[in-house]
């Protein structure tokens, strides 16, 4: 493996030390937040460099094997929080939380030197003989050897969003336009994703199509005809690999090591990386699988990132009635879970829903929090603890015979409004009530189910002015009328009795006679 020609370089030292520079997928896209709004999750990644990979596990710990003579593929004790890590020729570079970078192997261009007091890192990009970095204002610092001048960024050079170093170094801006300086200078427009590799460079478009330029000696820069929808695109040493949105790779150029034959039933992937004379790809399940002179160690497994949010579902401890109301407190207990990785933040559990007056919708919320993002779920409850109100209006409470009664019986219900009611009217005269007291009862239910009540009482009596004056109403003859209220004024009941049945169906109806009957019997009863 490291006797090889590169044909397109004529300095014998580079013949010596030609790399690639593998894409970096897992690029974040710069924004102009605080650092610890940057980037929410760690995401599991792959990078090859010249003859060792890494692999960014999603706890945050790296693991690099492969050729290790410079140190390149042993990760610094205590490692942790990282990003983003990027394999070059013979060094490699973690970026870590804090957005500091920490780099170890090949030093011997000072391209493992990080400068003092170098943060706010958005992106590492370890290459040939330097690295580079982009920082979170968008702009880029390089250092190490400054071969063909990739080491001097571009003045002016503003809003990258995404950065890759082969021999060359490239920077995708916010617009969409590629910029490349070094060995492989040049530009492009309408860029969604690129990779530079080592003497080649390779951009994926918006539009979905696979652009190379550079070295194309072993056909590394000659995109294949037909390669269909990519979603990414990675440049090796004087081969290519693209994966393609269905999850498959793809590979072209040299293939001395079988580093562009794909493995058989290879699916599922999430992300590929093109070495010097190997490709790896990281599946969706998190495991690692390499072809050509590097295999990636058999139990590899970078953890699965987690894509999704957590779910929340929630019980009630009762049901609600057929209108969707409760009458009585609710407790909701709210369950969050996701299937990949731990719920971090979950102020839900249980919740009761209680209150002392009619409130129309109760919310009650859970929002639960994972690597995969933030779910908030609402449940509204319809509570109405409150009984109707029934009220009786008009009961003077006593009334005489020749007096009317006209009680009146409403309902009302604040919140979920009055179902049903047995509540009436209560009027007439006194006399067609029972002498003494009368009581009525009315009832009102609401639709959460909640029965209210109330009750009026009067007292109907009996004198002998008040059937006198029922008399003077009821008999059509004066005369005999005050014939009549005589007799009662003298207590002579009897004799009123008996003329009254006398002009009953003359000068008194019937029904009027037999009212008039019953009334005197509760002056004198017989």
């Amino acid at each position: 493996m490291r006797r090889f020609r590169m044909l397109s370089l004529v300095v014998p030292l580079l013949a010596m030390l030609a790399c690639q520079r593998p894409a970096e997928p897992q690029i974040r896209a710069v924004t102009r937040t605080p650092r610890a709004l940057l980037i929410p999750s760690t995401p599991p990644q792959i990078s090859t460099g010249y003859g060792h990979a890494c692999g960014l596990k999603t706890d945050g710990t790296v693991v690099c094997w492969g050729w290790n003579d410079y140190g390149q593929a042993t990760v610094p004790d205590g490692l942790a929080s990282v990003e983003q890590v990027s394999a070059g020729h013979q060094h490699t570079c973690a970026l870590k939380s804090d957005g500091t970078i920490v780099c170890w192997g090949d030093d011997s261009y000072g391209q493992v030197t990080v400068q003092v007091g170098l943060d706010s890192v958005a992106q590492v990009s370890a290459g040939y003989l330097h690295t580079c970095v982009l920082k979170t204002d968008g702009t880029v610092v390089c250092w190490g050897f400054p071969w063909h001048g990739a080491t001097t960024v571009p003045v002016g050079l503003a809003s990258v969003t995404q950065l890759s170093t082969g021999m060359a170094t490239c920077a995708l801006k916010a617009d969409a336009t590629l910029v490349c300086w070094g060995w492989v200078p040049g530009g492009l427009d309408s860029v969604a994703q690129m990779s530079a590799g080592t003497s080649h460079v390779c951009a994926l478009k918006t539009n979905g199509a696979v652009v190379c330029w550079g070295d194309n000696g072993y056909g590394e820069s000659t995109v294949p005809d037909g390669i269909g929808a990519v979603a990414q695109v990675s440049g090796g040493f004087l081969h290519t690999c693209a994966l393609k949105t269905a999850g498959t790779v793809v590979c072209w150029g040299y293939n001395p090591y079988g580093e562009t034959t794909v493995p058989d039933g290879l699916s599922s992937v999430a992300q590929v990386s093109a070495g010097a004379f190997y490709t790896c790809a990281r599946r969706n399940n998190g495991t690692v699988v390499c072809w050509g002179q590097l295999t990636a160690p058999a139990d590899l497994n970078l953890g699965v990132q987690d894509a999704t949010a957590p779910v929340v579902t929630h019980t009630i401890s009762s049901a609600a009635n057929g209108s969707g109301w409760y009458a009585s407190d609710v407790t909701v207990t709210f369950t969050a879970t996701d299937p990949e990785s731990a719920v971090t933040s979950s102020p839900c559990g249980t919740q009761t829903v209680s209150a002392s007056t009619p409130i129309d919708g109760i919310t009650v919320t859970c929002v639960a929090t994972s690597i995969g993002g933030t779910t908030t779920a609402d449940v509204t409850i319809k509570l109405d603890k409150v009984s109707p109100v029934v009220t009786f209006t008009g009961n003077t409470g006593s009334y005489t015979v020749d007096q009317a009664v006209a009680i009146t019986c409403t309902t009302s219900d604040n919140l979920s409004g009055v179902e049903s009611s047995n509540c009436a009217l209560i009027s007439g005269g006194a006399y067609s009530f029972a002498a003494g007291a009368n009581t009525f009862s009315a009832t009102a239910t609401d639709h959460a189910g909640n029965v209210g009540s109330a009750t009026t009482t009067f007292t109907v009596t009996v004198t002998s002015r008040g059937l006198c004056s029922l008399v003077q109403r009821w008999v059509s003859n004066t005369g005999v009328a005050t014939s009549l209220c005589v007799k009662l004024d003298h207590g002579n009941y009897n004799a009123f009795r008996n003329e009254l049945k006398a002009q009953t169906g003359k000068n008194v109806s019937e029904a009027n006679a037999a009212v008039l009957l019953r009334l005197v019997n509760g002056l004198d009863p017989q």
